[in-house]
Formats: structure tokens, C-alpha cells, sequence
């Protein structure tokens, strides 16, 4: 392989690092964009207010020795474009149909975290037209795991260690101080950065909703060495809290860092703020490759006082942000401190189709989570055809999970049955 070969290849392995690093960090602080206040009007400050907004809640909630979240979880698939080919879209008749059966169909997340009493209890039941399809519990407590099926069995089943394949349960729990120091060591990397770089500021008219805004908008620019050695400082950290397997890929993902080969690609971060109170906006980040003439671009607007919405765009014929495809949107609604709405839309242009999932949630800390009582419970290991029966039987009685159960014994060929009653049977099925 010739050098001009050997540093290109160098060059888009370093994009992809970075690229994945900054997708990450960009997912991170999507989630807490709407929280942006007033800053100072400096860009230097800007950016550092910036830093910190964006960190905030992922300090919030280290701070906290309970936690409890409820979810619920909704889908709705469109079409966007019909066949032209036929008087009626074949695609659009599909997903019609696909987007009945998820109108009828919702699931509620229950999650509860005691990190001094290393509890952790997760919830997901599922229902179709306001009727119970399933309802799974996954609990770990007192060092051990558990399964609890609600209406199919009467007791908690435990996970036998031998099955966990030497994972640390308890290890979960110990990660909050480790992700605290971590939290405060990326921040200073990052406005370390910002201290030693440069900035572009000028006026600008940005349209929102419709309207024009008049903004103040200030601009960093980063090029692949800068930004590979932000990636390789962040990652040094990250390789602190890992075991040596985990430590290995980390140090060979940083060897690609320090070669990035010859590379004209660069990230530009805009900030665009109010002139009066200087509140943030909105957010352009937006990753050129000129080597392949192609953007990524992810932009954060605040659409209304508690609302931002964050979309994820590519263009793959040139580097001009203005001709972007969008890709994948997040829509963030706080309605007070402790509860919100998300949706995520994933966007295929060449199928015509948007996915979208809308999530409502509701947050508590602080709050005191009981133990489960498994004084009851039974070893997987020690489960009999008597325990099976009583499984099978009453997913027979829920006419929803028995429609689903005979349909899938149907369209696979495999004969209705109860299983084998044995340990790894269960696995398999």
C-alpha cells in the first residue's frame, strides 16, 4: 500500500472514532439542550456555559442515592411518499396497516435504583387495546438476580450465578462514583480546549418555527488533530474505570488517534444567541469531510420555552449544510422538573417511511424503594414440569399471548407444546 493510500485509510478510521466519540457526546447533551439558560455573551463563555448545561443533569443525578423513573412508551410509523406506479401506494397500505396495530399497542417501563442497597428493579409490561399482554420484572437484590412473570407464575425466580458467566452484579451498583469523576474530568478537558482556541463571532438571522430571529453567533473550529487529541484525553479517562480486555481496544482506538494521517476534515460548533438575554438557541455541530465531500450535521433548536428539538442530518454529495437529508429527529418537552416527553423519528427518504417513538416519562429521587419479598422464590435449576405446566396454562388463559403463541407455533412450524421441563429449555425457548 502506497503512503497517499496508507494516510487515507489512516485519516477514516480516525473520522469514525471521532465521529462515534462525538455521537455519543452530541446524544449526551441532546437530552439536556432545552436546560440552557442565560450566559454570558463572550464566546469563550458561551461555551463553557455550554459545557456545563449540557453535564447538568448527568450531575443532578449522581447526586442522588435512589432514583425511580416511569416510562411510557408508544410507536407510529408513516409513510412519505406514495407508489407512483399504481393508484395506491403498496408501501403505504403496509404501513397503514403496521401503524393500526401500534396505535393499539403501548408499553410502561418501571424503573427503581437504590445504589446504597444495591437494588435495582426493572418493569416492562406490555398491553393491546387497554388490555394485559405481559408484564416481565427483572430484579437484582442482595446480590443476586431475579425474574418474576406477573399472572404466568406465582413465584420469583432466581438466576443461577453459573448462568451470569461471571459477571459482578454488585459491580453495577459501584460505577456512580466512577461516572461522577469522569463526568468532571470530560468537562475540564473540554474547556480546557476551549480556553486554548479561537473564536469567530458575528451577527446573524436564524428562522425558528417560522419567524426570524435576530442572534448573536459565535463559532469554534476544530480540525482532526485537534479533535483527535480531545478524543484520545477523553478516552485515557475512560480506560481508567475498565478491566484490561476493555483497557486493550481503548488503547488501540487511541493509536489511531494520534496518526490521523494528511486530512483537511475539521468539526464547526455554532452557538447562536439571543441579543437581549443572551439565551442559546440553538446548536450547529457539523462534521466535514472534505476528503469524501460529504456533512454530518447535528442541530439543536429551541423551538418553544421548554422545548428543543435536535435532528441528525448527512449530505453525501457535498460539504454544504444547506442540502442536508434529515436522518433521525429527537423532540424534548420538559413540562416541569420531574416529568417530560421525548419522540424519536427515524427518517428512510429512499423507502418513504418515518418511525417514530414517543416516550413520556416521570422521574423521583430520593424516594425509599422497598425490597421484594423472595423468600418464595425458586432456583431455575430446581424448576419442574409442574412449575412449567403452571406457566403454559396460564399463558393459555390470556387470550392476547395465546393468539401471539399460537401464531408464532403456526408460522414457524413448530407444534404448540408445553416444553421440556428442564433448566436449559428454558433458555431456549
Amino acid at each position: 500500500m502506497d503512503e497517499e493510500n496508507f494516510e487515507k485509510k489512516s485519516s477514516k478510521k480516525t473520522l469514525k472514532i471521532v465521529l462515534l466519540i462525538l455521537l455519543i457526546l452530541a446524544i449526551a447533551g441532546a437530552v439536556t439542550f432545552f436546560a440552557l439558560n442565560k450566559v454570558n455573551s463572550k464566546p469563550d463563555k458561551v461555551f463553557e456555559k455550554a459545557v456545563d448545561q449540557m453535564f447538568e443533569e448527568t450531575e443532578k443525578v449522581q447526586e442522588y442515592k435512589t432514583a425511580s423513573m416511569e416510562l411510557d412508551i408508544s410507536g407510529e410509523v408513516k409513510a412519505t411518499e406514495t407508489n407512483t406506479s399504481s393508484g395506491i401506494s403498496t408501501v403505504a397500505t403496509q404501513i397503514n396497516m403496521i401503524n393500526t396495530i401500534l396505535k393499539d399497542a403501548k408499553l410502561h417501563t418501571e424503573v427503581q435504583v437504590d445504589l446504597e442497597n444495591k437494588l435495582l428493579d426493572l418493569v416492562l409490561a406490555a398491553q393491546y387495546q387497554n388490555k394485559d399482554v405481559i408484564s416481565v420484572e427483572g430484579l437484582i437484590q442482595d446480590g443476586k438476580v431475579y425474574a418474576y412473570l406477573k399472572d404466568l407464575y406465582s413465584k420469583y425466580i432466581e438466576i443461577p450465578s453459573s448462568e451470569l458467566e461471571g459477571i459482578d452484579v454488585s459491580a453495577i451498583f459501584e460505577t456512580s462514583k466512577g461516572n461522577a469523576n469522569l463526568t468532571k474530568d470530560i468537562k475540564e478537558i473540554l474547556k480546557s480546549k476551549i480556553e486554548d482556541s479561537e473564536f469567530e463571532t458575528e451577527k446573524a438571522e436564524i428562522e425558528i418555527d417560522g419567524k426570524t430571529k435576530k442572534v448573536n453567533k459565535s463559532t469554534m473550529k476544530l480540525s482532526m488533530k485537534e479533535l483527535g487529541d480531545i478524543c484520545y484525553d477523553i478516552l485515557d479517562k475512560v480506560k481508567e474505570q475498565q478491566d484490561s480486555e476493555v483497557k486493550e481496544m481503548i488503547t488501540e482506538m487511541q493509536e489511531e488517534l494520534k496518526n490521523p494521517g494528511e486530512t483537511e476534515n475539521y468539526m464547526n460548533i455554532d452557538i447562536y444567541s439571543e441579543k437581549t438575554g443572551n439565551k442559546i438557541v440553538k446548536v450547529d455541530v457539523s462534521l466535514v469531510n472534505e476528503d469524501d465531500d460529504e456533512v454530518i450535521l447535528i442541530s439543536g433548536t429551541k423551538t418553544e420555552d421548554k422545548t428543543w428539538e435536535i435532528v441528525f442530518s448527512i449530505n453525501e454529495d457535498s460539504t454544504d449544510t444547506k442540502d442536508v437529508k434529515d436522518m433521525m429527529k429527537m423532540v424534548i418537552t420538559e413540562e416541569n422538573e420531574n416529568e417530560g416527553k421525548i419522540s424519536f423519528t427515524v427518517i428512510v427518504e429512499e423507502e418513504g417511511i418515518e418511525a417514530t417513538v414517543n416516550i413520556k416519562y416521570k422521574v423521583e429521587y430520593n424516594k425509599d424503594i422497598e425490597k421484594k419479598n423472595v423468600r418464595n422464590s425458586i432456583n431455575a435449576n430446581s424448576m419442574t414440569e409442574a412449575d412449567f405446566m403452571e406457566i403454559y396454562q396460564n399463558a393459555q388463559k390470556n387470550e392476547i399471548l395465546k393468539s401471539i403463541i399460537d401464531y408464532v407455533s403456526a408460522t414457524s412450524g413448530i407444534v404448540n407444546q408445553v416444553p421440556n421441563p428442564s433448566y436449559n429449555n428454558l433458555y431456549n425457548y
